[in-house]
């Protein structure tokens, strides 16, 4: 890499004007942490779903040729970072162009599926059957308790498990081929929330705890992903990404609980970006 040259991460998501989630949380996150975000969308909405009205475009028939004129301008890429994924098609789709990049680029996989003991309802049985099939050429994945049960084929019995329960989803998790899990959104206890690092290399299981705030915002998986990506990309080892990128939604949820604005708008993040900034990293 050019030592001018600023790590870049092809991020696959949809694109919401308003609501701040997937790529328009993606976008900036990872620009303030020195990472170049090179957006793939999947879709473009004028807003979130949790809103009542918004409009749709579906970008799959544009993906493949969006991607092959990257190729053909041989840009190279030092990661793959995937999200909310719409179709089987989308999910073929992602699994081409891991296939296509170098071979060891790292690829991390949000498989944004369901929460809460709930599959989204544009999910049917065969996506999730596909998504399965993508964590299997993961290196990392960063799924929620459900996600993890549903891809293990595991009863979901709610988000307060304990760490041997969590040690045997990721186990099962890192069984269909990633090299690392994290288990995001766990309730450890009445005013807090963790999640846990599985690595395969060491078959060790950290739990990073912080507080729970008050209210759900759309978008929070998204920011911990990205926070996670970033900080990887820059260099953090996975315990240090996982502690990073935690820390910042707890804080930045907290802080947006406080403003008291709509939840459906999302959490705050822009008021608390700089947190992201690493001491000197945009000095010379």
């Amino acid at each position: 890499m050019h030592q001018n040259r600023l790590p870049a991460v092809i991020c696959v998501n949809d694109l919401s004007g308003m609501g701040r989630a997937s790529l328009t949380v993606a976008l900036p996150v990872l620009s303030a942490m020195g990472v170049q975000c090179c957006p793939l969308p999947t879709a473009i909405l004028s807003s979130q779903t949790g809103y009542q009205h918004y409009s749709f475009l579906d970008f799959t028939p544009y993906m493949r040729e969006y991607f092959e004129a990257w190729q053909k301008e041989q840009f190279s890429f030092d990661a793959l970072y995937s999200g909310f994924l719409g179709s089987e098609d989308q999910i073929a789709i992602v699994r081409e162009i891991a296939e296509a990049l170098p071979v060891g680029t790292p690829f991390i996989v949000d498989p944004v599926m369901a929460d809460h003991g709930r599959v989204y309802a544009t999910y049917t049985d065969a996506m999730c059957a596909r998504m399965r099939d993508l964590v299997k050429e993961a290196d990392v994945i960063t799924p929620n308790i459900t996600e993890a049960c549903i891809l293990t084929d595991t009863a979901y019995t709610g988000e307060a498990i304990t760490g041997d329960t969590a040690a045997l989803l990721c186990k099962k998790l890192a069984a269909l081929g990633p090299k690392e899990i994290v288990l995001t959104g766990v309730r450890t206890g009445e005013e807090t929330i963790g999640n846990y690092l599985y690595t395969t290399d060491t078959d060790q299981l950290l739990l990073t705890e912080k507080p729970l705030s008050v209210g759900r915002y759309p978008g929070t998986g998204d920011l911990f992903a990205s926070v996670f990506c970033g900080a990887k990309l820059r260099g953090e080892s996975s315990a240090k990404a996982v502690d990073l990128a935690a820390d910042f939604v707890s804080r930045a949820t907290a802080y947006t609980a406080a403003a008291g604005t709509d939840p459906a708008d999302g959490v705050l993040f822009e008021k608390c970006i700089h947190w992201l900034y690493r001491e000197g990293e945009f000095h010379e």
